[in-house]
């Protein structure tokens, strides 16, 4: 079992340097796998892993991967503007909406030096509605009609809505904020 959560954890490691494999598949694979209080730790520490390794690339990497990103990724540049104020709380919510790879936030967040446990911290609360969800999911994917793959499905629904509207408050307090100055 040890051996198998290890495995699972190089996966993840893997998957870091990679935009091609969804975390999706490694939560639900973890919980087929495992019972369920030791798929959530096995996927915890496999995100925790995932988020370091290219943090650490971009910490390593400076501007110069920002720079090189942001001709790929245009929201880049949108990205490292957002991390003027609270740290943990920007890591969050980049995490919340994901409208760029995991990976690449996590290179920009270390390439733009940001403090890593508020980084590592804000991008887990901001992915563990996600993990939490897509691990229920992946225990119950035998019965797509059972209460708990349902509401499984919903949770991951709901959630995308408050960290949507979460997003919309904070977007017009900026605006709001900008106008004052």
């Amino acid at each position: 079992m040890i051996i198998t959560a290890l495995m699972l954890v190089a996966v993840f490691a893997v998957k870091s340097i990679s935009a091609v494999f969804p975390l999706a598949v490694l939560y639900a694979t973890t919980a087929i796998v495992f019972p369920l209080p030791i798929a959530l730790l096995v996927n915890t520490i496999g995100l925790l892993t995932a988020l370091s390794i290219p943090y650490a690339i971009g910490r390593f990497a400076g501007s110069e991967m920002v720079d090189a990103l942001s001709d790929k990724y245009p929201k880049v540049y949108r990205v490292t503007s957002f991390f003027t104020g609270n740290q943990f709380f920007m890591s969050f919510l980049l995490r919340q909406f994901g409208f760029l790879p995991a990976d690449v936030v996590s290179v920009v967040c270390g390439a733009i030096r940001i403090k890593f446990w508020k980084f590592l911290f804000g991008s887990y609360t901001g992915m563990f509605g996600f993990l939490f969800a897509s691990t229920l999911i992946g225990r119950n994917i035998t019965d797509p009609t059972s209460k708990e793959f349902i509401l499984s499905c919903v949770f991951l629904g709901i959630s995308t809505i408050i960290s949507l509207l979460i997003c919309y408050i904070y977007n017009k307090k900026q605006k709001k904020n900008a106008k004052v100055s």
